[in-house]
């Protein structure tokens, strides 16, 4: 778990100067925002006649339990969660040239690999990008220490990269906090599908890495 924290510490630091772009892209997004919210007044008015809302109640109505952020995990019979792995845009091929343990060169690819999709946002493109990553696992022919080659862009937890986590964390303050409607903004304006209990624990495991980043915080 330590291992673990300093890595994802180390990451973040690495990202924080292309993280500052997406400050530039806080008033288009608001405005988009803006136009979203108007559009979903219209289906959440109790007076929408049934037909124009049952698209949208049909798919939030098991969904909508997981809304509570104090609430972990799905009821008894709920429909799974688990997202179907995408077709990546970009195959990485990962092969470390260096031992993480002495340092050296001297380092041997083994026959193991981890196959790691990621999907993240692109700022500039403002577009989901999957990436798939075939990481080596190699063993180091001086010290004999083995491991699993790392990318700086393949996190060690979790599926999604940085900027798709941050992404997540503004929507949820912009969008009020709720967790619908950063369900049907990411569906519409970034054609990325993910449900409201994926969406709680994107913001939990922000929370977690600011609390090792930033012991004061609640």
């Amino acid at each position: 778990m330590q291992q673990w924290s300093e890595e994802v510490i180390q990451h973040i630091k690495k990202q924080e100067s292309k993280i500052k772009n997406l400050e530039k892209e806080n008033q288009e997004l608001k405005e988009k925002i803006d136009i979203l919210e108007k559009k979903l007044v219209y289906y959440e008015n109790p007076h929408t006649p049934p037909s124009a809302r049952k698209l949208f109640e049909g798919k939030v109505q098991d969904e909508e339990k997981s809304d509570e952020m104090g609430k972990r995990g799905a009821p008894k019979g709920h429909r799974g969660s688990t997202r179907l792995k995408p077709e990546p845009d970009e195959v990485i091929d990962v092969t470390a040239n260096t031992c993480e343990k002495c340092g050296s060169k001297n380092i041997q690819p083994l026959k193991d690999v981890n196959k790691n999709t990621i999907e993240d946002f692109l700022p500039t493109e403002k577009k989901i990008k999957v990436t798939r990553f075939i990481r080596h696992k190699v063993k180091c022919m001086d010290c004999g220490y083995e491991f699993i080659s790392k990318h700086p862009d393949c996190p060690q937890i979790g599926n999604f990269g940085i900027f798709l986590l941050v992404y997540v964390t503004m929507l949820k303050f912009h969008l009020r906090g709720v967790l619908r409607k950063i369900k049907d903004f990411l569906f519409y304006d970034n054609d990325f599908e993910i449900s409201t209990k994926g969406i709680h624990d994107i913001l939990l495991r922000v929370g977690d890495v600011c609390k090792i980043l930033l012991p004061d915080f609640k």
